[in-house]
């Protein structure tokens, strides 16, 4: 891998502390997965730059990479997927997005940030809302467009950080971040900036993986969260918790069902605090 495509080393992006020591978890690809000394948080030191994400790593190439890196290793993995998806999409008709959009936001400007073809976004949201988009990769951005400018939206090519910087304060009624806070160089920076653009009373809806799940503690390094390079942070309930709170937001749902230790995703329904 080139040097050139990774950003510099970076401090904690949570607490912003510059002491860290090696996870136990850590590949050696050249990829350094650290232990921030002050909060514990677990990061990559030296992730891929902004660029890097819009070309060499952008999401269309990476996921079917890893996909067929993780077949090859385990296929039991090939096997097990469909029996998977039919138990969770067919049997139990499982969508637990939908419904928390449904619950937590009415009508108006709605955006996913990392949005990928926004074919997902415009097929859930209702006709009263408006489908916006933030999306790093061109290829998909441009798909994207094509398809939320119908319902009189647009998705926005750039990364997360500086596409939400160039919306003005309160613009959106609600904000959703699927599997994306654990590609983002800057969560910090992102969060608050996605507070500052919702309005006043919005919810914002997050899903990442479950750094302090079970599988991850029994599958080490195979667990299918750990994915190098775009996977950056790796969180766990408390750390959420924490950068939302102190990104100006109140939790509003993130109850255990929410963060079960058996699941390896968490979800956390997040409200921009009212004015003083």
């Amino acid at each position: 891998m080139n040097n050139d495509a990774r950003s510099k080393r970076r401090s904690c992006p949570i607490c912003s502390h510059s002491r860290s020591v090696d996870h136990h978890d850590s590949r050696h690809d050249g990829w350094e997965l650290k232990v921030c000394a002050k909060c514990e948080f677990v990061y990559l030191a030296n992730p891929p730059g902004y660029e890097a994400l819009i070309e060499d790593f952008a999401w269309e190439k990476t996921y079917t990479e890893e996909r067929r890196r993780r077949f090859s290793d385990e296929p039991i993995l090939r096997r097990w997927r469909p029996i998977s998806n039919f138990i969770r999409f067919k049997v139990f008709k499982r969508n637990k997005l939908a419904s928390l959009l449904k619950r937590f936001s009415g009508p108006g400007r709605i955006l996913d940030v990392g949005c990928g073809n926004g074919r997902k976004l415009n097929n859930m949201l209702a006709k009263s809302q408006e489908p916006w988009g933030i999306e790093i990769s061109k290829v998909l951005a441009e798909k994207a467009n094509e398809v939320l400018s119908l319902r009189g939206g647009r998705c926005i090519q750039n990364d997360g950080l500086s596409g939400l910087s160039s919306v003005q304060d309160g613009f959106f009624d609600a904000i959703m971040m699927m599997s994306y806070l654990e590609h983002e160089i800057n969560p910090r920076a992102v969060c608050e900036a996605a507070n500052r653009c919702l309005r006043v009373g919005g919810h914002l809806i997050v899903k990442v993986p479950n750094h302090s799940s079970w599988n991850r503690r029994v599958r080490k390094k195979k667990w299918c969260g750990y994915r190098f390079p775009d996977h950056v942070n790796y969180f766990t309930p408390t750390s959420l918790t924490e950068l939302l709170r102190d990104s100006g937001f109140n939790i509003v749902k993130f109850n255990w069902l929410d963060r079960l230790p058996t699941s390896d995703n968490m979800w956390v329904v997040a409200q921009r605090r009212h004015l003083a």
